[in-house]
């Protein structure tokens, strides 16, 4: 018997409607999806896996399998049109132009060449590679190590060819 506010209540449930008998079960507590261990409901990794997108670990090759079966790709990916990707963002995309980033990086000491700054112990910095002659109006300059420089993310967006500021600039000049 269950004494409440309301008197005395049969329990005669007890024990029959609990875990994988109610109606109400869900499988038990939720799991990790990477590696199976029991999680909070409100997480789909656990502690051990979700650093593992931030710190850059590579994943195995039947995960990446997992992932290529899952997401659809090409004329079957929800943002496709028609093969319609620009040259600048195919060119960005490369392995040429990250090789071109990484060799700014490494000329310049991963240091702001503006402001002096550099990643250090307690300090994260976003480096930026700068081209001095613009990307899109100088092609035969993309990938010439002597066009680019290392700025941090705050004094990139202070120049004149950051972003938008060069859209807006060429559309002046027209």
């Amino acid at each position: 018997m269950i004494i409440s506010k309301y008197g005395k209540i049969p329990n005669c449930n007890k024990g029959k409607l609990s875990g994988e008998e109610s109606p109400s079960w869900k499988g038990g507590k939720p799991k990790c999806v990477d590696c199976g261990v029991g999680i909070s409901y409100n997480k789909k990794r656990c502690v051990k896996c979700s650093g593992k997108q931030k710190l850059g670990i590579s994943r195995t090759q039947e995960y990446k399998e997992k992932l290529r079966s899952i997401i659809p790709r090409g004329n079957k990916h929800w943002n496709w049109n028609n093969g319609s990707s620009g040259e600048n963002i195919l060119v960005r995309m490369s392995g040429k132009y990250k090789d071109w980033r990484k060799a700014v990086f490494e000329r310049d000491n991963y240091t702001c060449q503006d402001c002096g700054l550099r990643n250090v112990e307690g300090l994260k910095l976003k480096l930026n590679a700068d081209h001095i002659k613009p990307f899109a109006l100088h092609p035969e300059l993309r990938f010439d190590i002597s066009n680019g420089r290392t700025l941090c993310e705050c004094c990139h967006k202070k120049t004149d060819t950051f972003g938008w500021k060069l859209s807006n600039r060429i559309i002046a000049n027209n």
